[in-house]
């Protein structure tokens, strides 16, 4: 199964990062709504020749002002 890196929105608003295996990209999405976040991003982490990817956070969260999550509601929708 791929490697996917993913960026989300929790339900307090916090901006989390990290790496999920799952089949499709459209898997990981589903997962991150199934567990209350908002998906952002889900992109497969390939390596590049021969040399296997640098490891990643495992997850890197950052608060974000309700404004920010109340702006990104309103583009979302």
């Amino acid at each position: 199964m791929p490697n996917f890196h993913y960026k989300a929105i929790t339900r307090d608003g916090i901006e989390d990062e990290g790496e999920m295996m799952a089949a499709s990209s459209a898997a990981v999405i589903q997962k991150l709504q199934e567990s209350g976040h908002i998906p952002l991003l889900a992109e497969e982490r390939r390596s590049t020749g021969g040399k296997q990817a640098a490891p990643s956070k495992k997850s890197r969260r950052r608060k974000n002002s309700r404004p920010d999550v109340a702006g990104f509601t309103r583009s979302l929708a």
